[in-house]
């Protein structure tokens, strides 16, 4: 009897998460998730990688976030998360930058003189059947009645038949565009956020998968337009590595939609733990 009721509390454990985030490995029950995401060199108002760290029973610590604010300015901020019930915490720490260029091929990151660190908090509310968030900050996550979310604050989501999203549009202009291969699928993958093109808060629950928003095809595009009728351009994602168990761990991106620029490949570093009682239950 015990078994069978052992199976039952397992059986109700997955189905109360998302299919992004829990996996059988070697009879286990584990959960993956991209710990680092490798900084990269194109994009405007895009995120620019990412780095978390984790408490012992797995529930996300830290977030340190790059995302860019203009062609040659960018900012970095760390999220540390302490979780109540189901609510989580956040203190951000946000630090400003300015690019110098040099003689010759010189170049150097300094703090902006202008514009001084600034520390702010924040709470996040988690739906406790689901555990994606419904409220950060002052923005409020709308889903429809499957789970799907639907928008948030003044922006939309837009999905095409397979669960991808392809658009996110903002009620008074501007949107992000997205394009996918439909003949190759990852059971994980996670690419550059959308900065605060999209929300601080979008781009933060982006990266800790706290929002249902994961692709299921291979992303390939990602077009920027800041107002309704200017871009500021397509870049492209090629070359994409899938691990054995369908995880994506790395991919390049361009400027061009044939070659891939002569850059660093962008890698995602998963990271894959056992899930304990709390690891579900936001305390």
């Amino acid at each position: 009897m015990k078994p069978l009721l052992t199976t039952v509390a397992i059986l109700f454990l997955v189905i109360g998460c998302r299919k992004s985030d829990i996996y059988f490995i070697r009879g286990k029950l584990v959960k993956c998730d991209v710990a680092e995401q490798s900084t990269g060199v194109v994009g405007y108002l895009v995120g620019k990688g990412f780095k978390k760290t984790y408490y012992n029973d797995g529930l996300v610590k830290s977030v340190t976030a790059i995302v860019n604010s203009g062609i040659v300015a960018y900012d970095s901020i760390i999220y540390n998360f302490t979780y109540s019930y189901n609510k989580a915490s956040v203190t951000a720490n946000s630090w400003f930058f300015i690019i110098v260029f040099g003689e010759g091929d010189n170049i150097s990151v300094i703090p902006d003189p202008d514009k001084p660190p600034v520390q702010y908090n924040f709470t996040i509310e988690f739906d406790p059947k689901t555990l994606n968030a419904i409220k950060a900050g002052t923005t409020t996550f709308k889903y429809d009645k499957f789970g799907k979310l639907t928008g948030y604050d003044d922006f939309a989501l837009l999905y095409d038949t397979r669960g991808n999203v392809i658009q996110v549009d903002r009620e008074f202009g501007g949107r992000i565009e997205f394009k996918y291969d439909y003949t190759k699928t990852a059971k994980q993958q996670i690419y550059y956020t959308t900065g605060f093109m999209t929300n601080e808060m979008y781009n933060l629950m982006e990266i800790t998968g706290w929002i249902p928003v994961e692709p299921n095809n291979l992303r390939i595009s990602h077009a920027i337009f800041p107002e309704a009728d200017y871009t500021v351009g397509t870049f492209y994602f090629l070359e994409h590595t899938i691990d054995k168990d369908g995880k994506l761990t790395s991919f390049r991106e361009s400027f061009s939609q044939g070659t891939p620029d002569p850059y660093p490949a962008i890698v995602n570093t998963w990271n894959c733990q056992p899930i304990n009682k709390s690891i579900n239950t936001i305390k």
